[in-house]
C-alpha cells in the first residue's frame, strides 16, 4: 500500500469506528430503544449495524498493520 492508501484507509476506520460510537451512545439506556428487549427488530438492526462497522474497521486494521 501507498502512503496515500494507507492515509484513506485509517480514515474509512476512523469514520467506522466513530459511528459505532455514535450507535452506541443514540441507542444508550436514555435512548429511543431503551425500553425495547434485545429481541426487538429494531435493536437487531442496531447491533448489527454496530458488528458490521467495527468488523470493518478490524478488517481495515489488520490490511494496513500487515
Amino acid at each position: 500500500m501507498t502512503r496515500e492508501q494507507i492515509n484513506v484507509t485509517w480514515r474509512e476506520i476512523e469514520s467506522a469506528v466513530n459511528a459505532a460510537g455514535w450507535l452506541l451512545q443514540w441507542a444508550d439506556c436514555n435512548g429511543p430503544l431503551a425500553n425495547l428487549p434485545t429481541s426487538d427488530p429494531a435493536v437487531q438492526a442496531i447491533l448489527s449495524a454496530l458488528r458490521h462497522l467495527l468488523r470493518k474497521a478490524n478488517t481495515l486494521r489488520k490490511a494496513v498493520l500487515s
